[in-house]
């Protein structure tokens, strides 16, 4: 191989790290959407681990009370939230549907197939990941501050479907788990932006 031929490969990897850096000085909607994306991969709370929504399933191993002429009693409508949207279900309904999914045993003991999604063992599992679909009405405020509307859904996995069926509806844009929020960017003394902050409640 020529001595020309040996320098290409390092100059072609030289020229695509200089083009990524170089697409993050120009603040605009692609960039700032990639620039969320990588924003809420970074997430470690008890809403969110990266991108994956997290839901709080505590509550299917509490003992419910068996009260004489009260039906709910033994079955609790939860009030189970996903990223702020306000989703109802009984505990039976989230029940057969865990059932039917392959994760509870018909005797309500969640199956080894549930133990994929757990982050933190009778606490919190995975539901979804949180997609960021669209960046719009990008401004900017001062030179080194921009803010934005941002569209993002939530890609149920077989975990959040069982949880979060439409039997009744959340409370996103058209019954669905799609949503609008704020979103602020500002520029690193490198030139580079960075998203500093996203609303999703």
């Amino acid at each position: 191989m020529s001595d020309k031929r040996l320098l290409m490969v390092p100059l072609i990897g030289l020229l695509a790290v200089v083009s990524a850096c170089s697409s993050r000085r120009t603040l605009t909607p692609a960039t700032a959407k990639t620039l969320l994306q990588e924003y809420f991969n970074k997430q470690d709370t008890t809403v969110m681990k990266g991108d994956e929504v997290l839901v709080d399933y505590s509550a299917f191993n509490e003992k419910v009370s068996q009260v004489p002429g009260c039906p709910d009693c033994s079955n609790p409508l939860y009030q189970t939230p996903l990223l702020g949207f306000r989703m109802l279900s009984h505990r039976a309904s989230i029940f057969q549907r865990l059932i039917k999914a392959g994760l509870m045993t018909p005797d309500n003991t969640l199956s080894p197939n549930f133990n994929k999604f757990v982050v933190q063992p009778n606490k919190l599992a995975k539901s979804g990941r949180l997609v960021v679909d669209s960046v719009d009405n990008l401004l900017l405020e001062t030179v080194v501050q921009a803010k934005a509307q941002y569209k993002f859904h939530v890609d149920l996995n077989d975990l959040g479907k069982a949880i979060y069926a439409p039997e009744f509806p959340p409370s996103g844009e058209n019954g669905t788990t799609s949503r609008t929020a704020s979103v602020a960017f500002r520029k690193q003394p490198d030139g580079n932006w960075v998203c500093t902050n996203a609303e999703f409640y």
